[in-house]
């Protein structure tokens, strides 16, 4: 979710851009928001056509960004932020399974720590892995061939769902979500903004209110996981269906990306936020968790109006708190290792 910044004699990563930050800032968000509408998202809902609607694109293009900022400029300084990601996993995955959460996979073990990424955690397990083949990748010839290496992560993710894994080592949805990766790798952002601001914000209007009117009167209950790569096509009725809903899912997820992309307002206040983005990931879950013990408890979070707003006011708590001492969480061995 961070740029890595360094001189590159590869490729160039593309410098701080407001615009891009504040696109970072409001994923961010929906990423909060979402995770907070799954406990209150009953089929039929209007908080299951929103949820349905978010998931639609929140991450891929979220992955699309990771991808534009993981050009490697310096091997040695590309290769340290990786090993810091997997420092960031290894701490909070331990730290979900020592602190009771939701969407974990049950009692501790040894063999689940190493095996499941918990909950949120299979972003930054799949971010390791696709940084891991860039910086492996960089430097062959295939790198240099954009349009082979598109239908490669292509055939990939579409085929990867005929793999009978799930969410072990977080490897379906790695393949899944890898061509979006890449292409984020591969477009410039300059370029990237020239084709969004080519599409007129009425039609991105439309298609935005058209998913969700489509989600709400039509579809009427969640898409559920297997369009969001969490499980193999097995998990379907058919694996063609499974074939067909990631397909659905990719165009869905290309088309809401640029609606979505084209409406966001260049904002200081999403900007800065944008900034925090991983922390204030790795952190959300926690307060997710107390939130649902309190709505259990008191059946208070039932409408999307009040979940938006306690998602509002949770993603500025946690950039606040990001700016203190707490975002040391995220790397507590490196910092230690400075003194040495």
């Amino acid at each position: 979710m961070t740029a890595v910044n360094a001189d590159s004699k590869i490729s160039s990563t593309p410098l701080r851009d407001d615009y891009i930050d504040a696109l970072k800032g409001l994923l961010i968000f929906l990423v909060v928001y979402g995770h907070l509408l799954e406990e209150n998202a009953p089929d039929g809902s209007v908080n299951c056509a929103i949820r349905t609607f978010i998931y639609l694109f929140h991450m891929p293009l979220f992955i699309f960004l990771s991808g534009m900022f993981s050009h490697v400029k310096s091997r040695e300084r590309y290769l340290l932020s990786i090993i810091k990601l997997m420092e960031t996993y290894a701490v909070f995955q331990l730290l979900h399974y020592v602190i009771p959460l939701p969407k974990n996979h049950g009692v501790f073990s040894f063999t689940n720590y190493i095996t499941f990424p918990t909950w949120t955690l299979w972003y930054i397990l799949s971010l390791v892995s696709w940084r891991l083949i860039i910086y492996f990748f960089a430097e062959t010839s295939l790198n240099n061939n954009k349009i082979k290496t598109m239908c490669l992560a292509l055939f990939i993710s579409l085929a990867g769902g005929f793999i009978p894994v799930g969410s072990e080592l977080s490897l379906q949805r790695t393949m899944c979500f890898w061509p979006f990766f890449m292409a984020g790798y591969y477009l410039n952002p300059d370029i990237v903004k020239r084709i969004v601001k080519k599409m007129p914000c009425w039609l991105a209007i439309i298609i935005c209110a058209g998913a969700l009117a489509f989600l709400y009167f039509i579809m009427g209950k969640s898409l559920g996981h297997v369009s969001y790569g969490s499980y193999n096509y097995y998990s379907a009725s058919s694996e063609l269906k499974g074939l067909l809903m990631r397909l659905s899912f990719f165009l869905a997820a290309i088309s809401l990306s640029i609606a979505v992309m084209r409406l966001t307002p260049n904002c200081q206040f999403l900007a800065k936020i944008g900034k925090k983005t991983l922390f204030i990931y790795m952190a959300h879950s926690f307060v997710a968790a107390v939130i649902y013990y309190l709505d259990r408890r008191f059946s208070w979070l039932g409408l999307a109006p009040s979940i938006f707003l306690i998602a509002l006011i949770t993603t500025y708590l946690l950039y606040l708190l990001s700016k203190t001492k707490a975002a040391l969480l995220l790397n507590p061995l490196s910092t230690i290792m400075r003194f040495f």
